[in-house]
């Protein structure tokens, strides 16, 4: 999978994330800040994709 897949990925993964379930859930709330972070760094290398 390449940069920009994975970017819309990480994008999609949290636009459907429930953050009232993370609320609650250590776990899932890890995860969703897990792919926060990875959308992050693959925003920040964004510039190497063109």
């Amino acid at each position: 999978m390449k940069k920009p897949d994975n970017f819309s990925r990480c994008l999609d993964v949290l636009k459907h994330a429930d953050f009232e379930h993370a609320d609650a859930d250590e776990i899932y709330r890890t995860g969703v800040i897990g792919q926060f972070n990875l959308k992050e760094k693959l925003d920040e290398a964004g510039d190497d994709w063109v």
